[in-house]
Parts: C-alpha cells; structure tokens; sequence
C-alpha cells in the first residue's frame, strides 16, 4: 500500500511539474500588449499607455528620463517613444527609456516637450 501511495503521489507531482511551465506560457500568450496615445491633463501634450488587454500596465504621461513634468510636444513623439517601450516588453528587454533614446526616436529636433 505505501509503494502504491509513493508511486501516485511520484505521477501526480510530474503532472503537476509537467502542466506548470503550460499555464505559464498560455497565460503570457493570452496578454496581448498594445499602445495607446493619450493627452495629458492640464499640460497640453501627449503620453502613452501600455495595455495588456484592457489593463493599463504602463501610464507614462510625462516625456521620461528628463526632469519635469511635460508631455511629448506631438502625438507622434509620444507614438514612437511607447513603441519602444511596446518592443522591449515584447522581447524581455529592459523597458528604461534613457536620453539617449529618445533622441534616437524622437523627431522633434530637440523641442520634446511643449514650454509652458
């Protein structure tokens, strides 16, 4: 009888390791990230969300890495900072936008954010 309950309690425990790393995986494939552009409050310009599914994930409202609180000047400053962000979730990568970054994505010749 103890042989009997080691060898059910030995399968049930490789099921279970077995069927783990399957919920892991579908419940991350079920996440389907997506960007949205908003307009900040009160500011005059632009951020974004990142959304998995209907769940904000990420709010950044403000243009990251620089002091302050400003919004991107155009929608399209804000769209190509948040696909950056979007691609780096997608792949596993470190999500931190630095200056540098947003240089590179950026065409607004040095005018990111609205002055107020």
């Amino acid at each position: 009888m103890n042989m009997k309950k080691n060898k059910s309690i030995l399968w049930l425990t490789l099921a279970i390791c077995m069927l783990i790393p399957f919920f892991l995986y579908h419940r991350h494939e079920a996440c389907r990230y997506s960007l949205q552009i908003i307009e900040t409050e009160n500011e005059g310009g632009y951020g974004y969300r990142i959304l998995c599914g209907d769940r904000v994930v990420i709010c950044q409202p403000y243009i990251p890495s620089l002091p302050g609180r400003k919004g991107f000047a155009s929608e399209e400053d804000a769209r190509r900072v948040g696909n950056l962000v979007l691609e780096r979730i997608r792949s596993g990568s470190d999500i931190t936008i630095s200056a540098s970054d947003l240089e590179q994505v950026t065409e607004t010749n040095g005018f990111l954010y609205r002055a107020h």
